[in-house]
């Protein structure tokens, strides 16, 4: 019994160090930014509790970048509004890092008949992450036009 005790350990450990890092902090492509998750979780937890807007206003940079994204977070409101409540949770879409100081992340808000895409582009400057862009988009046409775009090879001609 401790024979086994002992292989199942080192087999862990072994795993541990193979892989380099927990799984909890791996995505693809490598390491979860160190802080980032939280501002993230912190920007939804404040978007599915009220108002859109209020989360926009405290993921803003600063006093201008609240100002300029004010009309956003209107926009926001009134397509919740018009959804007839509440968002209904969200979901990630897609997340890059561009640097090891920025990551854009791209989401789905999920309303009722339809969602609205959130993307937002965070910046590292020294130990914490803040949003530096936001955009939300609530056209699908737009967004099936950008998936095709990605999606489509052009065809060759066939050599005759």
């Amino acid at each position: 019994m401790k024979y086994c005790i002992v292989v199942l350990a080192v087999g862990l450990i072994a795993l541990v160090l193979v892989n380099g890092r927990a799984p909890a902090q791996t995505r693809a492509g490598g390491a979860l930014p160190a802080g980032l998750d939280a501002e993230i979780t912190d920007f939804w937890q404040k978007w599915e509790g009220d108002k859109p807007s209020e989360a926009i206003r405290r993921a803003a940079p600063n006093a201008d970048g609240q100002q300029a994204w004010a009309s956003i977070g209107q926009a926001a409101d009134e397509f919740q509004f018009r959804a007839g409540g509440r968002c209904l949770g969200h979901s990630e879409v897609t997340r890059k890092a561009m640097s090891d100081r920025m990551e854009y992340v791209s989401f789905l808000a999920l309303y009722e008949p339809s969602p609205m895409r959130v993307q937002l582009l965070y910046y590292k400057a020294k130990d914490r992450w803040s949003a530096v862009g936001l955009r939300i988009d609530s056209n699908t046409t737009r967004w099936m036009e950008e998936v095709n775009a990605i999606q489509v090879v052009p065809e060759t001609p066939a050599d005759e």
